[in-house]
């Protein structure tokens, strides 16, 4: 959705063009997003009763998955201003200490307002052996350096220097990593229509990079 929604809210909100080799680019990627998806889906509903399938939470959490999209496309928007303005440091520090703050506040401030949920907290530390602390805290360590660190750095330098479209286009490619690990860490298989999708995705981001280098050689040439 994030690849959609960018170029609407910049082409609608901020009235900016969007060149027609990028809408297409988004196009084939949307549509082999999809694809992977449902192959996924299809792989996920073999392997379930359809008894534990709601309707209504599927819808919510549709809805949640949406405004969230809605969230993140804002927020590659904004930062596209923000990365030509401030150094990628910069931007990086500020954006994890908000997050490190506003996280922990909704993390601790219910837990301190409602004793059972410390006293779970408490029992779910001390249940803890020394291996299995271990493990949580270098879980801990990779999501702060690499999973939320190294990522806001690498997004804010890298917007400085492409445009808010063709990186929500980039960003599309989530799904593919997503199933290619899952693949080898899970041994979960990819089928044809998900091997579609996967396809499309390398052809609109192949298509738009190739545009893109080539305008940036007629640039330097006048």
């Amino acid at each position: 959705l994030t690849s959609v929604m960018v170029p609407l809210l910049e082409s609608s909100i901020l009235k900016r063009s969007v060149n027609r080799n990028l809408w297409l680019g988004i196009a084939l990627s949307f549509a082999g997003v999809v694809l992977l998806t449902a192959d996924q889906a299809a792989s996920a509903a073999a392997s379930t009763s359809a008894s534990s399938f709601s309707l209504a939470s599927m819808i919510k959490g549709d809805l949640v998955v949406f405004l969230a999209a809605i969230a993140y496309s804002t927020h590659v928007l904004r930062l596209d201003g923000y990365a030509k303005k401030v150094a990628p440091l910069q931007l990086a520090f500020g954006k994890q200490t908000a997050q490190l703050g506003y996280s922990s506040m909704l993390a601790w401030v219910p837990a301190l307002l409602s004793p059972p949920r410390m006293q779970s907290y408490s029992n779910f530390a001390s249940s803890l052996s020394h291996d299995q602390a271990l493990q949580m805290l270098m879980i801990v360590i990779w999501n702060g350096a690499i999973s939320s660190a190294f990522t806001s750095y690498a997004q804010s330098y890298g917007q400085r220097r492409i445009p808010a479209t063709l990186a929500s286009l980039l960003f599309t490619t989530q799904p593919l990593w997503n199933a290619l690990l899952c693949s080898i860490f899970l041994h979960e298989s990819i089928g044809a229509i998900g091997i579609g999708g996967i396809t499309l995705v390398l052809a609109a981001l192949s298509n738009s990079l190739l545009k893109l280098s080539e305008d940036s050689e007629k640039s330097k040439e006048i």
